[in-house]
């Protein structure tokens, strides 16, 4: 009777295997999925008071949590520093060091300065050529395509959009190349959002790219084919749309301090692509206190 049952256990668990060695087989592989954290308006600041003086804890605190989710790469969507002094370049420079990941970073108004054309705008405080040069002796190219895991990370100056100056002739050139049809999936990364509400809204405002370079923006996305998302930072809250043609326009959080002040929580995002199919998700990480 004993060997009957252990006959009978040896064939169900021969039997079990072999159904979960089948299964195994026949499970479909698991898509790639790669993980980005995305944070923006870091504002390295010198000083020892008031809120500002928080901002550098803040940031420790993301790059921190940022570690502990071990993500492929960290791109920084611009205003690195409060005012672009070499010592707030210093300080930033000093601090993202901490990131486990690769980093990529672009400028926004307050490192190299505002887009031109802002209405009550101060005279002389618009972009200019040599804080863009500044920017690019500390940190290399203002624009620039980097590839992660598979996705191409193509990260542009918004700030010069507009203003004339000679780097901006070379992005364009540099952003039709990378941006030519292509199955690649790519994921920009820019400062100023293309848009608040609507892909024709006007310009003249603080908060988007003018009508202009954003009707060249989106005729190149449209055509490029691999455009997954573009994201970006500077209305230090969060927004998200999409392209006249679909394709994700995501803006994060700040670090520094969220608008409305008390309402808006600071921290960093997680974007997930999964580059087989296309998907890009996100999810908001408020900084642990």
């Amino acid at each position: 009777m004993k060997r009957r049952n252990l006959w009978i256990a040896g064939v169900f668990c021969a039997f079990a295997a072999s159904s979960i060695a089948a299964a195994t087989q026949a499970a479909p592989a698991q898509p790639n999925v790669v993980t980005f954290a995305l944070l923006s308006d870091t504002h390295v600041n010198e000083a020892k008071s008031g809120d500002e003086a928080n901002y550098t804890a803040r940031f420790q605190r993301v790059i921190a949590d940022v570690n502990a989710a071990h993500v492929s790469a960290v791109l920084v969507a611009g205003d690195l520093t409060q005012s672009g002094k070499s010592e707030q370049i210093t300080d930033f420079a000093t601090l993202v060091k901490g990131f486990e990941a690769p980093v990529c970073v672009v400028e926004g108004n307050h490192d190299v300065g505002p887009k031109l054309g802002v209405k009550d705008a101060k005279p002389g405080s618009g972009v200019t050529a040599a804080r863009v040069m500044q920017f690019e002796t500390a940190f290399g190219p203002s624009y620039y395509a980097r590839t992660v895991a598979g996705v191409k990370i193509v990260a542009f100056n918004t700030p010069i959009l507009g203003s004339g100056l000679p780097v901006e002739a070379a992005q364009w050139e540099f952003l039709e190349k990378e941006l030519a049809p292509s199955k690649t999936p790519i994921l920009m990364l820019t400062h100023y959002p293309l848009y608040q509400a609507k892909a024709d809204e006007a310009g003249g405002t603080y908060w988007n790219v003018e009508p202009a370079p954003r009707a060249r923006l989106l005729a190149l996305i449209a055509g490029s084919g691999g455009v997954l998302a573009v994201l970006s930072g500077h209305l230090h809250h969060p927004l998200e749309n999409t392209t006249p043609g679909g394709v994700l326009l995501y803006t994060t959080p700040p670090v520094s301090f969220g608008l409305p002040k008390g309402k808006q929580a600071e921290g960093w995002t997680l974007v997930t692509v999964t580059p087989e199919t296309g998907k890009v998700q996100t999810e908001f990480r408020a900084i642990p206190h």
